[in-house]
């Protein structure tokens, strides 16, 4: 019983260290599942912007409750905080603007998304500041 107890004693720090990276490791791949999702979100922003200005009287852009009214985006969404991420439309008669800004840089997630009405959709790691129209193309439209 004491070689188990002291056996135990030594692997503690490994186990500690097992079960941190592992943490750690969790942490990082929450986060980049919610910027998936965000970048996500903003595609069906872009979407439901598209099809709102289509169907709607005016010819013009919606907010996020608009859109969410008229059954384009889900609840969540419209609430402008969803799975890790804070999103704003600003709308224009000809132009809007959405973006998409982690709740805790770093934690829920590390890039910022931007799109307008030309359907681009922008991101960078901002340090938890939105990402704007000088900001890159991502990859995946």
């Amino acid at each position: 019983m004491g070689l188990l107890t002291n056996l135990n004693k030594s692997c503690l720090p490994c186990v500690l260290l097992i079960v941190a990276t592992g943490l750690l490791s969790c942490k990082e791949t929450r986060s980049r599942l919610n910027e998936v999702g965000a970048q996500s979100s903003i595609r069906l922003i872009r979407q439901a912007e598209t099809t709102y200005r289509s169907q709607n009287d005016q010819n013009r852009f919606g907010t996020l409750q608009e859109l969410h009214s008229s059954g384009l985006i889900d609840a969540d969404l419209a609430s402008g905080t969803k799975r890790g991420y804070r999103y704003d439309v600003r709308v224009g008669k000809d132009s809007y603007t959405a973006t998409a800004v982690p709740v805790e840089y770093d934690v829920t997630g590390s890039w910022s998304f931007y799109l307008d009405e030309s359907g681009v959709i922008r991101g960078s790691p901002t340090k938890g500041s939105p990402a704007g129209i000088n900001d890159p193309p991502i990859r995946d439209q």
